[in-house]
């Protein structure tokens, strides 16, 4: 959904989260996340806005896995103006407990972004500043090799270099704020992807979460715009 969200819904995100207090969460085994979102209007416009996002990880004494998935299609007077899937796969090794090497496999399908395709695959180091019961702050530095894919189908190959941070608070009752930012720089080209996200639970493993994402390509095609934001409401079951 892209826009700006009513005053009354933020309220009603910020208002039960922020009063709680943190909680404790499980040390290993798996943990997920299911995000299903969507918005129909009719009458002077007509929209439609579809999104969904699964986030899976296994965390064990020295590897861990990550997963995450994403889909975005939106509609506008029944024409097509928006449609973006992502799936990335991460896999850390712990040296110490502050201290990983991970190996990274990303991929990005966006039509309206004049990349028709992009492909990341890197490895590199990733830093745990802050490890508190209720919070974490991580901080990463990678290289590796991309392939980018424009509208026009011409095809771009180059080494890239990645940095990225990732900060989440957990409160009580599953209620969560999450922030993190990926830079994934090349000769032709940098990509920023940033996204901050406020999860408040509702009743069992059942949530609402409502996320702001942000896209920055430093040298998209010329018809392009350089930044997209997405703002987006929905469902979050964990599991």
């Amino acid at each position: 959904m892209r826009g700006r969200l009513p005053g009354v819904a933020v309220a009603l995100f910020i208002l039960p989260v922020m009063s709680s207090a943190p909680a404790l969460a499980k040390d290993y085994g798996w943990f997920g996340s299911a995000k299903l979102g969507a918005v129909i209007t009719s009458g002077n416009t007509d929209t439609q806005n579809l999104n969904a996002e699964i986030r899976e990880r296994y965390q064990g004494k020295q590897w861990r896995h990550e997963f995450l998935t994403t889909a975005l299609r939106s509609f506008n007077e029944s024409a097509l103006n928006a449609e973006r899937y992502l799936a990335d796969y991460k896999l850390l090794y712990r040296l110490l407990p502050q201290s990983s090497f991970y190996w990274s496999a990303r991929g990005v399908r966006d039509r309206f972004s004049g990349f028709e395709s992009q492909y990341f695959l890197t490895s590199g180091y990733q830093h745990l500043l802050i490890e508190e019961y209720n919070s974490s702050l991580t901080v990463e530095i990678g290289v590796g090799y991309t392939r980018q894919q424009l509208s026009d189908d011409r095809e771009q190959n180059n080494l890239v270099l990645r940095n990225g941070v990732a900060y989440s608070h957990d409160f009580v009752n599953n209620n969560q704020f999450r922030f993190d930012l990926l830079v994934l720089s090349n000769s032709k080209n940098t990509s920023a992807t940033g996204n901050i996200a406020l999860k408040a639970r509702l009743f069992g493993n059942l949530g609402a979460e409502m996320a702001l994402a942000l896209s920055h390509n430093t040298a998209p095609p010329a018809d392009k715009k350089q930044t997209d934001v997405t703002t987006t409401l929905g469902f979050v079951y964990d599991f």
